[in-house]
């Protein structure tokens, strides 16, 4: 569909138009002739706010798109914010494995939030149910990275891939 397409579905409120002409604004749509119109981040983040408001799925999905924008400062309008970031982020966290990944990592580092190990952990213990190897590598090397090795050890044995690295981080711990 053509942009124009999108934005008559979007305005009659189907949350699938609004999010693909939020995209397609984000990444510049391409017209009919070939020609591209450029980035529009004003125009992508008014469809994603009204996405993120919805009860739809792709809420998470606009939620983890906001977050990377605040993060870069490239909300137009505003100044950037990693405690805006952090917060869409946390919204997404849920059903989106790249949001919950950056919230990890944010976390750690006290960007967008205040550090809290108490926190961290719980955050962790709570995500690292999902089989995700990506997550389960960041807790582990966050607790290495606080002397917390034993449990470091935990996590990188229940880890499904054993790949390189994941055996290089375990030989560092030893």
């Amino acid at each position: 569909e053509d942009l124009q397409q999108l934005l008559r579905k979007a305005q009659e409120g189907d949350v699938r138009a609004m999010y693909e002409a939020a995209l397609m604004y984000y990444y510049g749509a391409t017209n009919e002739d070939g020609t591209t119109s450029g980035w529009d981040y004003e125009r992508a983040m008014y469809w994603l706010k009204k996405v993120s408001e919805s009860e739809d799925e792709l809420k998470y999905h606009a939620d983890t798109i906001i977050a990377r924008l605040y993060y870069l400062g490239a909300v137009p309008g505003e100044a950037q914010s990693y405690e805006k970031s952090f917060e869409y982020h946390a919204k997404a966290a849920p059903k989106c494995p790249y949001s919950a990944s950056n919230q990890g990592s944010m976390m750690k580092s006290g960007i967008g939030c205040s550090y809290d190990f108490e926190d961290i952990v719980e955050f962790y213990e709570n995500n690292i149910n999902r089989n995700d190897d990506l997550m389960m590598r960041q807790y582990a090397e966050f607790l290495t990275s606080c002397g917390k090795y034993a449990d470091a050890l935990e996590v990188y044995d229940s880890m499904e891939v054993q790949s390189p690295q994941i055996q290089y981080d375990v030989g560092c711990i030893y």
